[in-house]
């Protein structure tokens, strides 16, 4: 009885998913093709490309080849896949209408909608692949190859049966931004890799692909053009050739006006800059060389056969000239942006502009939308913005979206995020609420591929899409789990990888109880086929899990400290053998804590270089993408620790003993603990924060991250993964700004402590020249009790996490910081992390 009711159940649940009961249809058996894969005489390219994707899959999970045939070539095989859209395969529209089942077109299935049918005529079992358009002929072949059951060398598909319509009111355009760049896997990883995960792109229902490749190379178009510039461009250029085989359209991004490195002595004629790659395009000289590398890069696009749709454009990051021909700066740019276009649109007829108000000011966004509004260009197609803006028709406002978690400071996910089935989708809901009808998304590496897919499914259905069935379907078609195993997985994921917002911008993933996770991975592994269990998609999962269980070992360290200091502490109030006893145990369990974090920090180097090297493919990474780090204790404490109990041990002195062992108390009560919420020990001891959590105000704010309340929320940056917690001026208004706080009543200053930004491995940025700090009791008049103070750090210089303190004699209830002098940053923007009052 049991058995009969898991095979109902299984039943039902390929039902659910389009799937016949009937007996399941032979591709492969024994290694002899039981198939031919049928494309139309008339069908477009993405339809052989398609085809022969599928060919390749089947091959490199049995061993055989399955032919690939024209029409003719079908007649006598037991089973034809046919794959094209009915526009350019007479043979699908016909086998359709014969058997009765939906002709996919943009009418009756929407854009990019597809049917799958299963269905037998002329003692042929026909599986019709088929599309509205290339883009849904491609979701149908993904639909198809997804459902296949491979078994050593066999494979089978249950008899499908699946329509999936798209509504045009409610579908949304999926742009993939994937940089080759900073040594990712985009830019390292084996061709072969990356071809793979761009053929998924489109099986799961990406519309286009984009790339940037003009970074930090030189002229890869001039003659004599150095091998890696030359090699990096015809790296991007065929992954852009071989998606648009696929049928994906095509994105560019780039900063008009940067330049190759080989060209950065334009700089020289003048203009002031933000970036490396900038030079000023207000120069004849300049500008023309601009125009001429955008002009080589769209011709060479087009001998190599590429059909550029898109230019994303963005005036900053990189990109900017302050200078006095250039401002104001988003006038020259969108002129700049439109030279470019009449350049580009020779060689590809349809291209159009995206632009995007990535790090404009405020003035500049209005500027750039107002833009738009009034002289509504034909050149431009829309805006992307975080999280949109309201345009006119026809022009698309797009939705960035970042699939990995970038910066969260956490070892699982902290250099890129899978899957984030409970975050994602809702974001993208909340975008189209917002009538946004194009999400761009923006990953660094090749870990994001669920979120890949995802995305681009719930684009496709904004409001239907299931990811519980989703991740079923993924684990099935990369790990080889069978169904009950898929639903277990996907299970698992669901109710243990715990998404939450970062930010506005990015994504947190961390596993909640690892090790259980972990165990149950292994135990769906066991059986798995090799291939799954091999396979990069399932290295990458199993790889971060295991980093949490390392780092929950890790934070399990943390409470030696303070068993220490208890065991310290208590046998200081006993005899003297009792002390020594307890400074010889000490000793003892710190030689274990030692050998035990050295075994944790090999175990985490020893997987972070299996990610980088083995399956992500990228071994060259930036410092940007570096190794993982353990909360573990610094060894070199550990031994002045245990050499300190050494000593402490044979003093025969019992008087210097126990002092001794004050000092080794205080040290021990000062070693920050992971997890804790103590004040970094540089506040440890200073009196109470005046200025926490009071109302704040400044001259003017960056946007809507940097509020003037960051500056006293108790949360002075000491990590990277902290960096944007801050406030900060708007661009270029750094001279003469201000913040302030209202301490809620009048009452003595005595010390003020001011932390600033730490950017990355850039140290030190968005540094004042000066401050000026004034006192008001009622907010309007102000007296100056320091003058232009310059004790400060250089911009640019290593990060210290100790802050600046400046000493005050002063009563008051309001206490400003002035910035007379403006910042030490080319962007003229101040930033503040905390400021403790005292």
């Amino acid at each position: 009885m049991r058995l009969r009711a898991t095979a109902v159940a299984l039943c039902a649940m390929l039902a659910a998913a389009g799937y016949s009961s009937a007996a399941a249809l032979e591709l492969v058996s024994g290694s002899q093709p039981r198939c031919v894969l049928v494309v139309g005489d008339q069908c477009p390219t993405p339809e052989r490309s398609l085809a022969a994707v599928l060919q390749a899959r089947i091959r490199k999970r049995t061993g055989c080849t399955v032919p690939i045939v024209a029409e003719k070539g079908a007649r006598g095989a037991p089973t034809a896949v046919l794959i094209g859209a009915p526009q350019g395969n007479a043979l699908a529209r016909r086998l359709c209408q014969q058997a009765g089942k939906l002709v996919p077109t943009p009418k009756s299935v929407g854009p990019g909608g597809y049917v799958v049918h299963t269905l037998d005529r002329d003692g042929t079992t026909w599986a019709v692949l088929a599309g509205s358009d290339s883009r849904g002929t491609a979701c149908a072949v993904g639909k198809f190859l997804r459902a296949i059951d491979f078994s050593g060398r066999d494979a089978t598909v249950p008899r499908l049966a699946v329509v999936d319509k798209i509504d045009p009111a409610t579908v949304m355009e999926c742009m993939q931004y994937k940089p080759a760049q900073w040594g990712n896997a985009f830019k390292d990883a084996p061709i072969e890799r990356i071809r793979e995960y761009i053929e998924d792109m489109a099986l799961w229902g990406s519309t286009s692909l984009w790339n940037v490749c003009c970074y930090m190379i030189n002229d890869p178009f001039k003659p004599d053009a150095d091998a890696t510039s030359r090699r990096k461009w015809e790296r991007v250029r065929d992954l852009f050739k071989y998606a648009h085989s696929l049928g994906l359209r095509i994105g560019y991004v780039d900063c008009p006006n940067s330049v190759y490195d080989d060209q950065l002595g334009l700089r020289k004629l003048g203009g002031t800059f933000r970036y490396r790659e900038d030079v000023c395009p207000s120069i004849p000289q300049v500008r023309r060389v601009l125009l001429a590398n955008r002009e080589h890069l769209a011709r060479a696009a087009r001998e190599a056969g590429i059909e550029f749709d898109s230019f994303l454009y963005f005036a900053h990051d990189n990109g900017g000239c302050d200078c006095e021909r250039c401002k104001p700066w988003i006038r020259t740019f969108l002129a700049l942006s439109h030279e470019m276009h009449r350049l580009a649109v020779t060689h590809h007829p349809r291209l159009k502009i995206y632009l995007t108000t990535w790090m404009c000011s405020g003035a500049e966004k209005r500027m750039m939308l107002d833009f738009i509004r009034d002289a509504k260009p034909p050149w431009v197609a829309g805006v992307m913005d975080r999280p949109g803006v309201s345009l006119p028709e026809p022009y698309v406002s797009v939705g960035w979206l970042t699939i990995f978690a970038y910066g969260a400071g956490l070892s699982y996910g902290k250099k890129g995020a899978n899957p984030l089935p409970l975050f994602l989708p809702p974001r993208i809901q909340e975008y189209h609420k917002r009538g946004l009808r194009a999400v761009l998304t923006y990953s660094e590496g090749i870990y994001d591929d669920f979120n890949t897919a995802l995305v681009a499914q719930v684009c496709r259905h904004p409001f239907r899409t299931a990811p519980r069935k989703l991740l079923i379907e993924y684990a099935h078609a990369n790990f080889g789990t069978r169904p009950a195993d898929s639903a277990a997985l996907a299970d698992l994921v669901l109710a243990k990888f715990k998404g939450a917002a970062h930010d506005s911008i990015r994504p947190t993933l961390r596993v909640e109880d690892p090790t259980h996770v972990l165990a149950a991975l292994e135990a769906l592994e066991q059986r798995m086929p090799p291939w799954g269990r091999e396979g990069w998609r399932y290295g990458v999962l199993k790889a971060r899990v295991q980093l949490e269980v390392l780092d929950e070992q890790a934070r399990a360290l943390a409470a030696w400290g303070l068993r220490l200091e208890q065991a310290l502490g208590k046998a200081v109030a006993q005899d003297d053998d009792a002390l020594g006893d307890a400074l010889a145990k000490a000793k003892a369990d710190l030689a274990e804590l030692q050998a035990t974090a050295g075994r944790l920090a090999a175990e985490c180097a020893k997987l972070t270089r299996h990610l980088y090297v083995d399956l992500y493919g990228s071994p060259n990474r930036h410092a940007a993408h570096g190794s993982f780090r353990l909360p573990l204790p610094p060894a070199s404490l550990l031994a002045r620790v245990a050499q300190q109990c050494d000593a402490l041990a044979s003093e025969r002195d019992a008087a210097r003993r126990r002092q001794g062992v004050a000092e080794l108390l205080e040290r021990l009560r000062n070693i920050p603990r992971p997890g804790a919420r103590a004040a970094p020990r540089e506040t440890a001891r200073v009196p109470r924060h005046l200025a926490l959590g009071r109302k704040a105000a400044a001259s003017s704010v960056y946007d809507h991250r940097f509020p003037a309340s960051r500056a006293v929320d108790g949360k002075p940056i000491v990590t990277r993964g902290a960096s944007e917690n801050c406030w900060a001026s708007a661009r270029g208004q750094a001279q003469g700004a201000w913040w302030q706080v209202d301490l809620g009543k009048r009452t003595p200053i005595r010390e003020v402590r001011v932390w600033f930004r730490n950017i990355w491995d850039r140290g030190y940025a968005f540094v004042p020249k000066s401050i000026t700090f004034q006192v008001s009791d009622d907010g309007a008049a102000w007296r100056t009790v320091l003058s232009k103070a310059t004790a400060l750090p250089k911009e640019g210089a290593p990060y210290g996490k100790t802050p600046s303190v400046f000493a005050l004699t002063a009563q008051g209830r309001h206490l400003r910081l002035l910035f007379e002098d403006g910042s030490q940053n080319r962007e003229q923007v101040v930033e503040l992390t905390e400021v403790e009052v005292h």
